[in-house]
C-alpha cells in the first residue's frame, strides 16, 4: 500500500497578497503494485487563507483523501477563506470543485466511477455525497450565500445540471438505481421562503 500525507502551503501568484496563508493536507492511498494511482490538482494561486482538507468524520476533518485507483480531483480555490473538503474511496471517481471567497465545498465519493462538478459563489456552501457506482452530479452551481445538500445512494443516478439561486437552500436526495433529473435542461431553483427546497427521488 502506498501512503502519502502531504501538508502544503502554496504561495503562487502575481497579485499582491495572492497565495498567502493557504493550507492543504492530502492523503493518497493506492494498492501495492498499482500502475494507475490517483491524481489531485490543486490551485490556490488566486486565494488567501484557503484550505483543502478532508470530509469531517466526527468532530474533526482529516486530510483530503483519495483511496483506490484512478481517482481524479481538480480543486480551485479563489478569494479569501475558501474551503474544500474531499473524500474519494474506490476507483475512477472524478471531481471538479471551484469555490470562491468564504465558500465551503464538501464532496464524498464512495464507490466506482462517480462524477461530480460544483461551482460555488462567495459565501455559498455545498455538500455532495455519492455512495454507489456511476452516479453523476454534472453541473452544480450555487449562488451567493446559497446552500445545497445533494446525496446519491445507489447506482447510475443523475441529478442533471442544477443552479441554486443566491440565498436559496436545496436538499436533493436520490435513493435507488437509474434515477434521472427532475426536469429537462438546467434546473434553476429559486426560493423566497425561509424553508429549504426539498426533492427526494426513490426507486430500486
Amino acid at each position: 500500500m502506498i501512503r502519502a500525507i502531504l501538508p502544503l502551503a502554496l504561495a503562487i501568484g502575481t497579485a499582491a497578497g495572492a497565495g498567502e496563508g493557504n493550507r492543504a493536507s492530502i492523503q493518497q492511498l493506492s494498492p501495492t503494485g498499482s500502475l494507475q494511482g490517483n491524481v489531485l490538482i490543486l490551485d490556490q494561486s488566486g486565494a488567501r487563507g484557503s484550505i483543502l482538507t478532508g470530509v469531517p468524520l466526527g468532530a474533526e476533518a482529516d486530510a483530503a483523501t483519495q483511496s483506490g485507483e484512478g481517482n481524479h480531483a481538480y480543486v480551485t480555490l479563489t478569494g479569501d477563506g475558501a474551503t474544500a473538503q474531499l473524500l474519494q474511496a474506490g476507483n475512477t471517481n472524478s471531481a471538479t470543485i471551484l469555490a470562491a471567497t468564504a465558500a465551503t465545498a464538501s464532496l464524498s465519493q464512495i464507490g466506482l466511477g462517480n462524477a461530480a462538478s460544483m461551482v460555488l459563489a462567495p459565501h455559498a456552501s455545498a455538500l455532495v455525497s455519492q455512495t454507489g457506482n456511476g452516479n453523476l452530479v454534472s453541473d452544480l452551481n450555487v449562488g451567493h450565500s446559497g446552500s445545497a445538500v445533494l446525496s446519491q445512494t445507489g447506482n447510475g443516478n443523475d441529478t442533471g445540471a442544477i443552479t441554486v439561486a443566491p440565498g436559496a437552500s436545496l436538499h436533493y436526495a436520490q435513493e435507488g438505481n437509474g434515477l434521472g433529473p427532475v426536469g429537462a435542461g438546467v434546473q434553476v431553483l429559486i426560493s423566497t421562503a425561509p424553508a429549504a427546497i426539498s426533492i427526494t427521488q426513490t426507486g430500486w
